[in-house]
């Protein structure tokens, strides 16, 4: 069993950036634990209507996808990750979804992905792009795949919030609300939305509770 408490912070950011084999399960389950209410809140706030389709990046292991289509019934649910292991799990997990056509799952990353122009209504990424090389043209990725007035949100920790995490000085990407706007506007997004988010949430190892705070950058196709 993996002690989230003991990791090395390195090895923690490697893994939150690609989670991959015993680590990244332990990894993916502590945060869909600790992420519901922040998924939870940006369903409310991205706007997804019945019968929309949502588009996530950066999935984790899927775990919280029968909870969010309960959110808004009559929606579906398109995820893309480039961890393998992070579908495999969501795949085994959501299997009666994807039989029913509720739920696909996409091994991709967020640079190319297979999807088709002007497809989707709303999508949202938790926690992603810090690990995009080139993030101006992922978010034109996405807005590629959004239809006219489809919104994206991102949800990214401040620089405030990251400063308290050993983690986030290993190959993190942290932007400033001013960062996070400029690059939406480079992608295409008009008109850009930035809020503050906060809450209390269980430690990454489960073993307490933390304040926490993110920022919802919410962007109109």
């Amino acid at each position: 069993m993996v002690d989230l408490g003991k990791l090395d912070p390195a090895v923690t950011a490697r893994h939150l950036g690609k989670p991959e084999g015993e680590i990244g399960r332990a990894l993916a389950d502590s945060m869909a634990e600790r992420n519901w209410p922040v998924y939870e809140a940006a369903i409310r706030r991205v706007g997804v209507q019945p019968d929309e389709g949502l588009l996530e990046i950066g999935f984790g292991n899927g775990k919280l996808v029968p909870r969010l289509l309960a959110l808004v019934p009559g929606s579906t649910y398109t995820g893309v990750d480039f961890s393998e292991t992070m579908v495999a799990e969501a795949t085994a997990f959501n299997r009666n979804l994807i039989e029913s056509g509720q739920a696909t799952f996409h091994l991709a990353s967020v640079d190319e992905m297979p999807l088709a122009d002007a497809s989707f209504d709303r999508a949202v990424t938790i926690n992603t792009i810090y690990f995009w090389p080139d993030p101006v043209h992922a978010l034109a990725e996405i807005h590629r795949i959004l239809r006219p007035g489809g919104a994206l949100l991102v949800v990214a920790q401040t620089p405030e919030q990251a400063a308290k995490v050993p983690y986030t000085r290993h190959g993190f990407r942290i932007y400033s609300e001013a960062q996070l706007n400029e690059l939406h506007l480079r992608a295409g997004f008009r008109p850009v939305e930035v809020e503050v988010y906060r809450d209390s949430a269980p430690t990454l190892d489960l073993s307490g509770t933390t304040q926490r705070e993110a920022y919802f950058v919410v962007g109109t196709a």
